[in-house]
């Protein structure tokens, strides 16, 4: 029975090791924000820059604005599985949101922003 203790040490750190790689990207760096199928999280970056992933079946994008809707950084439209880097000028309270209007090949219109992909954040330091 304690031949086994050490394998099975080994198999629960390996395990470990593999999950800490989720929800990172490819470099290696945690995702700031994720965006999905009518959902944004958000983590609290450590700086100014915003890593961002698209994990949906769809095309996204990522509006940062201030209360009252002025920009201050967007990405370009993101395919499915593709990240980015964001740089903001300013820290505090935030709205991200994706503003992606698209009409489907019947003709149904899908509204990023209708569909509920905007969040309010407060990153102040």
């Amino acid at each position: 029975m304690t031949s086994r203790m050490p394998r099975l040490g080994v198999a629960v750190a390996t395990l470990g090791l593999l999950l800490a790689g989720c929800g990172s990207s490819a470099q290696g760096t945690p995702d700031s924000v994720v965006l999905t199928e009518w959902r944004i999280q958000a983590e609290k970056p450590t700086d100014t820059t915003l890593h961002v992933r698209n994990e949906g079946s769809r095309q996204h994008q990522l509006v940062v604005s201030r209360a009252g809707g002025h920009v201050l950084a967007m990405t370009d439209l993101l395919e499915p599985g593709e990240s980015t880097e964001v740089l903001l000028p300013e820290i505090g309270k935030l709205e991200l949101s994706s503003r992606l209007v698209s009409v489907e090949p019947d003709g149904t219109v899908v509204d990023d922003t209708a569909n509920g992909m905007f969040i309010d954040v407060d990153w102040r330091r």
